[in-house]
């Protein structure tokens, strides 16, 4: 297909790319150089999930196991705003940092670009999920340790001899299937 103009064979292709979704300060960036680029951004977004967890959610998980949780105690309402805040600026944190190394790699259209932003964020997503879930079973275990919470059979949660039955008992399983449910 195609039309003759001037001494040339002229035909229309159909383009998958806006001309405003260009990039161009990045068009000099070759392709072993953007696919090494977007390595270097998941490192770095590991490195910052890793950051944020041993500065922030490492000494909040410590603090907050430190309670005997013994007769009802636990750590106020404070406690649970604190991390309210550090999980909302975690997420934050993680958008920038996100967002920045996405742009770095050097994607020529910004539909890419995007792309990239959205595997890296939800990547950190996932890992602080787990992190949470990881967390709030630390926590449930202690609290219903403290509280002498016992099994279906009349066993004492703490007397549970492995990490599988101690999951897998109804107190837990009911733990974090609740903490799941308000997540």
């Amino acid at each position: 297909g195609g039309f003759d103009c001037l001494d040339s064979r002229l035909r229309l292709e159909p383009e998958e790319n806006e001309p405003q979704a260009i990039v161009w300060e990045h068009y000099g960036i070759s392709e072993s150089t953007l696919k090494f680029n977007f390595i270097k951004a998941f490192f770095w977004m590991g490195v910052s999930v890793a950051m944020w967890t041993v500065l922030f959610y490492l000494p909040y998980e410590h603090y907050m196991a430190s309670f005997s949780y013994a007769n009802g105690d636990e750590p106020g309402e404070m406690s649970e705003i604190i991390f309210v805040c550090l999980v909302v600026v975690a997420q934050i944190g993680l958008f920038v940092v996100a967002n920045v190394l996405a742009h770095h790699a050097g994607f020529r259209y910004e539909d890419n670009h995007q792309c990239a932003y959205i595997v890296l964020y939800n990547s950190a997503l996932i890992v602080n999920l787990i992190l949470d879930i990881g967390l709030t079973c630390i926590l449930s275990y202690h609290k219903m340790v403290g509280r002498g919470v016992r099994t279906a059979d009349g066993t004492l949660l703490g007397d549970l001899p492995t990490m599988q039955t101690i999951f897998e008992s109804y107190p837990m399983q009911k733990a974090i299937g609740n903490q799941l449910f308000r997540y």
